[in-house]
């Protein structure tokens, strides 16, 4: 009986429950990661879409699948890191050589060499958090599906 003001749920079959969870070890793990690959589709669809230019990729994370989170990075490729000044913008600021005497690079007119450039700074234009936002639902009803589907493969068959 429960004491006033307080609620008591029982579950029923819950040992049998919490047996099947325990023999599942690392199936939960796999499940997590699996729905978290599955729910990253139409995330990484419309940020590639949204992009300023190519290579846009989804990997898995390196923090570990566990039994309560799953990570996915989505985002450009190492090669590609100035995509964060599109998402986030950036403000007017020097640019000036961190080894060198001089900047050299091509300009319209052939090779330029200077001691330092004024970029003028660039207003944010987001698709990477446009993507999420757009796509949280879908992802999650993906996600939810994919995680339920690889549980019930590992428990209904026993």
């Amino acid at each position: 009986m429960a004491r006033k003001g307080k609620v008591r749920v029982e579950l029923i079959g819950d040992k049998e429950l919490h047996e099947k969870l325990h023999r599942l070890g690392v199936g939960v793990q796999r499940a997590n990661s699996k729905a978290a690959r599955a729910a990253e589709v139409p995330i990484l669809a419309e940020a590639t879409a949204g992009a300023h230019g190519p290579h846009i990729l989804a990997l898995q994370s390196k923090r570990e699948s566990t039994e309560d989170l799953a990570v996915v990075d989505i985002g450009p490729d190492k090669e590609h890191w100035y995509y964060a000044f599109f998402e986030y913008g950036a403000i007017a600021h020097t640019i000036k050589p961190k080894k060198a005497k001089a900047l050299a690079f091509e300009g319209r007119k052939g090779l330029v060499v200077i001691q330092s450039v004024q970029h003028p700074g660039m207003k944010k234009k987001p698709f990477l958090k446009k993507s999420l936002l757009h796509n949280k639902d879908l992802a999650q009803q993906i996600a939810g599906k994919v995680f339920l589907d690889e549980i019930n493969k590992e428990t209904i068959s026993d």
